[in-house]
């Protein structure tokens, strides 16, 4: 796998870790 394409496939990981905390925040202060 070149080092470009596995760059991309780490940020996409992270971006999609920080949606998930934020929903999480955003449930848990919802149902808080």
């Amino acid at each position: 796998m070149p080092k470009e394409e596995e760059r991309r496939d780490a940020n996409d990981k992270a971006k999609a870790q920080q949606t998930t905390n934020a929903t999480h925040i955003l449930f848990c202060e919802l149902n808080g």
